[in-house]
């Protein structure tokens, strides 16, 4: 869409006269009527037949539909005195372009004096068609918004000239503003603006052509064309793209609700201690950022379609002003990108258990402090080197005309692409000077340590095992994010009875990898053949050899006598002697469940 308009509209050459070569004030004019208002008002189709009434609110490609008509909006400044009046006097002078001190006066036409008894009656205004080019409009009238051009910034508001119906119309309008100077000493820039529907696509497109008049007196051009859909369709696409929001809030509620609870279980310094989730929560509320500009953007859709339908039922012909819908747009276009990024991202959390992703991410975070010393040092010699460029080839050459563009032109030098024959013709002796110390100096060098600290990184993490980092199971990582996703919670670490608690404690009393203890293992067999004979003297129901022998792995049990039983001399012999002695106690527990089973099948039966 983009470049079908401009095709029409902006290239230069081939017999047309573009947008792109507007070089001067006479420039303007000759590119609205032999380029911009055929196209506009297209009068014939493709085999030359003439068009219908209906047809003739199409665009010159035939496939695309005016929405409302176009509008002409200049900015300009006043009158303003000289600072060396003296060799300036009589004339004035008329400054830089400023939206908070530009001109909001009234005149008549050829910018004289406004005088509401010859220019404000009904006689004047049916004599001169453009009597409203000549008076200010406010930006908030019109839903305008600040828009950056190639060379400043202009306000939404200015001097505005809306586009009639027919092309005879609107070329009568064009010669009336170039016979009383529309555009003068004091134009800052001149704005084309008009919107297109392609009903094939469901497609809008809001075009803005920029012609910058400079204080110097010369020009530039720059072009924005916005194609933007703001209303869901009905269609396939257009239902599965309802499908993924629907799913996307429902997903944004549950990311709030783990947000929440875990905010309350865990406190927000650590909580936020760990980074995903600082980045689930720059995820959430980017996510309900999204979701107001969503609505926002659709409320002032559906307020400009109504302004254009109540257009057509009155007639008026009123410009519909979509630019602001464009800027909800590419606002949410944006945030949607962020929140695509950063899941992108994320897929990096479950990619951890490849072994050489993780080697990556451990050599960036050894070598964190070397990175960050070196950053600083390469911003100081870079910034440098492009202050110097700037304040040499600022003056003659386009790639260094400001700070930003200076930047941009020695990081593309980064990459080998240069600007040094355009150097060498503005000042050859600098230039050779200024470009071999900037490959020695930052290409040379200071990208050689750069190579030198993470080589140094790399070679220290394959040594130490240690800095390897942990590796995560992408299975585990998926079970727990499914179950974290249903509000599964993951059992407690707490035991689940007294027997695991007491066999925790014990573990921990004598480590995680603890050396054969005699004295240990003797006081453990003693005090549980005390409990077994303690235990024949009770019911032989309540007996539970197992959990006597779990009791006892409670170190907090006071220490008995370290008695030795007699023969045991060897962990052997020890195990030995166990078996030997709970043998008993086993068969006779065997049969008891046994006759308990057998009477049990005799109620069943009776």
């Amino acid at each position: 869409m983009k470049t079908n308009v401009e095709n029409y509209l902006v290239g230069d050459g081939y017999g047309q006269f573009g947008f792109k070569g507007i070089n001067k004030t006479k420039d303007f004019y000759t590119w609205m009527q032999k380029t911009f208002i055929p196209t506009y008002y297209p009068e014939t189709q493709y085999s030359g037949a003439s068009l219908g009434e209906q047809d003739k609110r199409y665009f010159g490609d035939l496939s695309s539909i005016r929405v409302g008509p176009g509008r002409l909006r200049q900015v300009r400044m006043g009158k303003g005195e000289c600072i060396y009046h003296k060799l300036t006097w009589p004339y004035y002078c008329v400054n830089y372009y400023d939206m908070y001190q530009e001109d909001e006066k009234e005149y008549c036409l050829g910018w004289k004096t406004y005088n509401a008894t010859a220019c404000d009656t009904v006689q004047y205004k049916s004599l001169f068609q453009t009597f409203e080019a000549w008076r200010y409009t406010k930006s908030i009238d019109i839903w305008g918004l600040p828009l950056t051009g190639e060379y400043n910034t202009y306000g939404g508001g200015g001097y505005i000239l809306k586009l009639p119906k027919t092309r005879l119309q609107a070329q009568n309008l064009m010669s009336e503003l170039n016979t009383f100077n529309w555009i003068d000493r004091g134009t800052r820039a001149i704005l084309v603006e008009f919107t297109l529907y392609n009903p094939n696509a469901n497609l809008f497109t809001y075009v803005t052509y920029i012609t910058e008049v400079t204080e110097m007196g010369g020009s530039f051009t720059w072009t924005e064309t916005n194609p933007f859909r703001p209303m869901v369709s009905l269609n396939a696409m257009g239902t599965f793209a309802i499908i993924c929001y629907c799913i996307y809030v429902l997903y944004q509620l549950v990311l709030t609700y783990e947000t929440i609870k875990g905010l309350k279980k865990d406190g927000c310094c650590k909580y936020f201690r760990v980074v995903w989730n600082s980045v689930d929560t720059v995820c959430l509320f980017l996510g309900y950022a999204a979701i107001s500009i969503f609505i926002i953007r659709l409320i002032n859709t559906n307020q400009a379609m109504d302004q254009f339908y109540d257009d057509k039922l009155t007639g008026a012909n009123s410009f519909i002003n979509f630019f602001h819908i464009v800027v909800w747009d590419m606002l949410f276009n944006i945030i949607m990108a962020i929140l695509v990024f950063i899941a992108s991202l994320r897929i990096l959390r479950i990619l951890g258990y490849n072994q050489k992703l993780t080697e990556i991410i451990t050599v960036v975070s050894n070598a964190a402090t070397e990175i960050i010393g070196f950053g600083f040092v390469f911003g100081i010699v870079f910034g440098a080197y492009v202050i110097f460029g700037y304040l040499i080839f600022g003056r003659t050459l386009y790639e260094y005309r400001s700070i930003f563009t200076s930047w941009g032109t020695l990081t593309n030098a980064l990459i080998g692409k240069n600007s040094l024959d355009t150097m060498m013709m503005a000042a050859p002796q600098l230039a050779q000077f200024y470009y071999f110390t900037y490959v020695f100096c930052v290409l040379f060098t200071l990208i050689t340590m750069f190579a030198a600290i993470l080589n140094k990184s790399i070679t220290d993490v394959r040594g130490d095992a240690n800095k390897k980092g942990d590796l995560f199971g992408i299975v585990d990582m998926l079970t727990k994010s499914f179950k974290d996703l249903v509000g599964i919670a993951y059992k407690s670490e707490a035991p689940a009875s007294k027997r695991a608690e007491a066999k925790k404690k014990y573990m921990q009393s004598i480590g995680l990898n603890p050396k054969f203890d005699t004295q240990n293992i003797l006081r453990l067999v003693r005090t549980t053949l005390d409990e077994v004979n303690d235990g024949q003297n009770t019911s032989k129901g309540d007996i539970n050899s197992e959990d006597l022998l779990m009791k006892r792995l409670d170190p907090q049990t006071p220490n008995r006598s370290n008695s030795r039983i007699s023969g045991a001399e060897t962990p052997r012999d020890i195990s030995l002697s166990i078996v030997d002695r709970l043998k008993p106690i086993w068969i006779e527990r065997k049969d008891t469940r046994y006759d308990m089973k057998m009477e049990n099948n005799n109620l069943w039966r009776n």
